[in-house]
């Protein structure tokens, strides 16, 4: 049985409710929000030049965005407490641009959701192909050439890369990024080739004509 001294004191109609924690702390924060909070994670500082070269040689593969937004971005955050600035006192007086541990925080809540918004794939040569039946074989043909040749540079451009990136220590998870690069350039590379085939064939090679490429049947 209670006493009144067991219950439960009486709210004080003056004290001021605690606020109610932020259901959605990083609403605000979009994708180009997490690279400029990833890449100062491993760089320790930077100026806006710096992520934009280090977006260039990188992410950039993989993630196209305006890199304007490198400049006015990290600007954004530092007004949201996730970066601190400094200023080069003199020369151009870069803006020079570190991760705070807020900031620190914002980049691992957005690791550890598993959830992203997909493959997004924008492809102009695939667009042409859709409506293809208003074009001449020769056109389709041309077409087809001309992106093998380009995932032929790509793949240059990947291997130069791979020989710069071991697959363990520091670089494993750059290496990781690249490999799925390597290996789409090469799927690409012969889907265009197939592409060809069906213009001088009028039949387009499936996945299935490709050994060793068959995918396993469910439940098999």
């Amino acid at each position: 049985m209670s006493t009144p001294s067991d219950a439960e004191p009486a709210p004080d109609p003056a004290r001021e409710p605690d606020p109610a924690p932020d259901p959605a702390p990083d609403a605000d924060l979009t994708t180009t929000s997490m690279v400029v909070l990833g890449l100062l994670a491993l760089m320790g500082e930077a100026t806006s030049y710096d992520l934009k070269q280090a977006v260039r040689g990188g992410v950039g593969n993989y993630w196209d965005f305006p890199h304007s937004q490198l400049y006015a971005e990290p600007k954004r955050l530092v007004e949201r407490g996730l970066l601190t600035e400094e200023r080069e006192e003199g020369g151009r007086r870069r803006r020079r641009y570190q991760l705070t541990a807020a900031g620190r925080a914002a980049l691992r809540r957005w690791l550890a959701d598993p959830a992203t918004r997909g493959l997004e794939l924008r492809d102009e040569a695939l667009l042409k192909v859709a409506f293809a039946a208003e074009a001449g074989e020769e056109e389709l043909r041309a077409l087809a050439r001309r992106q093998q040749a380009e995932q032929d540079a790509w793949i240059d451009h990947d291997e130069g890369l791979a020989r710069e990136l071991p697959p363990h220590g520091e670089a494993r998870y750059a290496r990781a990024t690249l490999e799925m690069g390597r290996r789409y350039r090469r799927l690409a590379r012969q889907f265009w080739r197939d592409v060809e085939a069906l213009a001088d064939t009028g039949v387009m090679p499936t996945l299935e004509d490709h050994a060793g490429h068959d995918e396993p049947r469910r439940g098999a």
